[in-house]
């Protein structure tokens, strides 16, 4: 190679160096399918604006087009949630690194681009592609460009220009016209607008102010803003902060008392029975020195003792929290300590296991002695006892970082909030039965078990033996004429797609992304809520075939905010993360002040009363235009191979759409210190060949997300509370 183009290629390289992020505008519809349909929105910049767009440039010294590279790459960097973006420029694609820094004024960032490209030019003699083969991305390198037109050019006939997804075009004669060229199968028209508003409000910004930082940048107009806080979270609900559950539950018992309450397969009780038993069970947990505000650990098999159990415990005063039989002993022992539970309320079957515990007092719900000694007590004083709105209802763990589960309490505020959406918003009544499908150890669970019977309704806990599959269940539901039910995404799905059901009204899916629907009797709503924010923050009701299908609108008295890295709002359609606010937020994280530091924080959006702390949520979503919130996925474990950012979700939904697989997951493995994808799927037919899934992917997924191994296994393994077990999925050599 000549010395003139080693140097010309070292240039590059170096410049290239460490590069991974994939530039992209996140799609509105998932398809690998490449079509020459391409459309474009013009954004026309005249009078006022213009003419400070020239005094800025003038001041400063700068072209035009360098304050356009600026613009465009600043808003790239925020739809690809990155703050180091390359894109093309010319037609022919030569890089233009832009990687800001959030305390550097914009004017500053836009003359290091001058440099660079003053720089760069000097080589675009070289062959790019060589360049591009090395980087690690390849041919994902540039993934958009920007393009001039000359003076009274009319149409663009510029080579190749069309393969890629968007563009951006420029033309500066009487006009300065900016036109996003775009597919018309993987964006919308509403998108492209979007996309030229954003572009000319921080134009605006940029030229208004010298001394414009990075990080200053608003991203959302104040009439935008207006739509996100108030129009997206219109919600307000007024309720008496003064009743409890307790009040709303005895209330129940006396309007509708020989309803059916709670029951399991073998055995039911109706309001009367139930509010006369857990009077009782109160007292005598009192009697075993269950104080208001003491923590009652629960253990329990599924039978009508669970929510037999959670009545007493809140009539007693004092808060439960439900742990799962199945955890190991070490989490339970963290639970125990973490949650300060003097108590373990379980049940016969279970002694042997709870016993070891010697620290606690154990206390069963079913011994024949206790039921007996019961039947006949004074409940006086369990009726008079009055609960504070801000005292502990329950506490819940959530999964730790370090392996130790985080332990958290909820509010009776907070609880009674999410109870009276949870009735409204599907219209439930004294007819409707709620299927108890969820583990105990999963905070959803809370959200089936007790809102319903503060109207009449009545709970059945459906026995593990019926939870295997979806057509055993299907069954199940029937015999006992379940109306409402609530499943893990994963088996949601599968009952979604192979049952119909004549007594069921509402399937509600929650706890992952829910990837399929498919027109059903019954209604199907996708939920979403962390532990942290009381179950349930978000409802969306599934009523046709989306491309991906959103967590919906927040739920009474809640304000969901979307936030970029610099803490400002998010617009529609730009990647951020979710915050919650409201009154059903979390007391905190026990024991974990460095912790609730981070993620309880100030909120600096609203002052209103009940709105002053938000939840980080550590969940990456962004606005849809119809104030629908879409989930894209978890913001501390992105899924990266050679440093780029891949979205599994696309490769299921792809895998899914092929309609031979009925179900999978995909995950990412490491050999060798080199990671791949491993999809694994359930064919409804054994013989299925892989090989014409893998054919198949190769046709719409870039070579980058095409799994290694494709594995063909007999269900989806998944943990108690229904998401996918990482860690029980084999390895393909395994099999």
């Amino acid at each position: 190679m000549h010395k003139k183009d080693i140097t010309a290629r070292n240039y590059w390289l170096d410049l290239l160096e460490g590069y991974v992020t994939l530039v992209k505008i996140p799609s509105d519809y998932i398809t690998g399918e490449i079509t020459n349909s391409r459309s474009r929105e013009i954004l026309e910049v005249d009078g006022f604006l213009r003419e400070r767009i020239y005094d800025y440039l003038s001041r400063n010294e700068i072209d035009l087009e360098f304050l356009i590279d600026g613009v465009y790459s600043f808003i790239i960097q925020k739809y690809s949630g990155e703050n180091d973006v390359v894109i093309g420029k010319t037609v022919d694609g030569f890089p233009l690194r832009c990687k800001v820094k959030p305390e550097e004024k914009f004017i500053d960032y836009i003359k290091r681009l001058s440099v660079q490209w003053n720089k760069s030019k000097e080589y675009t003699y070289f062959y790019m592609p060589s360049i591009i083969k090395r980087t690690s991305l390849k041919k994902m390198l540039i993934n958009t460009v920007i393009a001039w037109k000359e003076h009274n050019e009319d149409k663009l006939f510029f080579p190749n220009i069309d393969k890629y997804n968007y563009y951006l075009c420029v033309s500066d004669s009487e006009n300065l016209e900016i036109e996003f060229n775009y597919r018309t199968n993987i964006y919308s028209v509403s998108t492209a607008k979007r996309v030229l508003k954003f572009f000319k409000f921080i134009l605006s910004q940029a030229v208004g102010n010298d001394e414009t930082k990075i990080k200053d940048f608003e991203l959302v107009e104040e009439s935008d803003k207006e739509l996100i806080m108030n129009g997206f979270n219109d919600n307000y609900y007024k309720f008496d902060h003064s009743e409890s559950y307790v009040d709303l539950f005895r209330k129940a018992a006396k309007k509708f008392p020989t309803n059916l309450c709670v029951g399991d397969c073998i055995r039911n009780m109706n309001y009367e029975e139930t509010d006369k038993f857990t009077d009782s069970f109160a007292v005598h947990l009192y009697n075993e020195g269950v104080r208001p505000g003491d923590t009652v650990a629960i253990m329990m098999d599924r039978t009508i003792y669970v929510p037999l159990a959670l009545i007493s415990v809140l009539k007693a005063g004092a808060t439960f929290m439900p742990i799962d039989k199945t955890n190991p002993r070490q989490r339970i022992e963290y639970l125990m300590e973490d949650s300060d539970a003097k108590f373990i309320l379980s049940c016969k079957s279970l002694y042997d296991t709870v016993r070891d515990y010697e620290d606690k007092k154990i206390i069963l719900i079913d011994e024949e002695k206790t039921v007996k000694s019961i039947e006949n007590v004074d409940v006086s004083s369990i009726k008079k006892l009055k609960i504070d709105p801000m005292s502990t209802a329950y506490k819940i763990s959530t999964s730790g970082s370090t392996g130790r589960p985080k332990c958290m309490g909820i509010t009776h505020l907070g609880f009674m909030n999410m109870c009276h959406y949870t009735v409204d918003y599907i219209n439930a009544d004294e007819n409707d039965v709620c299927g108890v499908y969820l583990s105990f150890s999963f905070d959803a669970a809370i959200k089936q078990l007790l809102p319903y019977l503060l109207v009449g309704a009545s709970v059945n806990v459906i026995a593990g033996r019926f939870k295997t599959d979806e057509n055993i269940l299907n069954g199940y539901v029937e015999d006992m004429g379940i109306t409402i039910l609530a499943l893990p995404s994963i088996f949601a799905k599968l009952f979604i797609l192979n049952c119909e059901n004549s007594k069921l009204r509402v399937l509600q899916a929650g706890g992952d992304r829910l990837k399929v629907y498919k027109k059903r009797s019954y209604c199907i709503i996708n939920e979403y809520g962390p532990a942290e924010f009381t179950v349930l923050a978000t409802s969306f009701e599934v009523e046709k075939n989306y491309e991906v299908i959103p967590v919906g609108k927040t739920i009474y008295n809640t304000k969901a905010y979307i936030i970029d890295d610099n803490g400002k709002l998010c617009p529609v359609g730009v990647p951020g993360e979710l915050c919650l606010s409201g009154i059903q937020i979390s007391t905190g994280y026990i024991n974990r002040d460095d912790l609730n530091k981070n993620v309880f924080v100030d909120n600096p959006f609203s002052s209103e009363k009940g709105y002053e702390k938000m939840y980080r949520t550590g969940d990456l979503c962004m606005w849809l235009e119809t104030g629908d919130i879409d989930m894209i996925g978890r913001m501390d474990s992105q899924v990266k191979i050679d440093g780029i950012r891949i979205d599994l979700f696309e490769i299921e939904y792809l895998i899914n759409a092929l309609g031979d697989v009925k179900s999978s997951a995909c995950i990412l493995r490491e050999d060798d210190k080199k990671q791949y994808i491993e999809a694994f799927i359930v064919p409804y037919d054994e013989d299925f060949q892989v090989e014409k899934l893998t054919k198949y992917l190769k046709k719409r997924l870039p070579k980058y997300m095409i799994p290694r191994f494709v594995t063909k296994i007999c269900a989806i393994p998944v943990t108690p509370i229904g998401k996918v077990d990482k860690k029980a999925l084999p390895y393909a050599e395994e099999l």
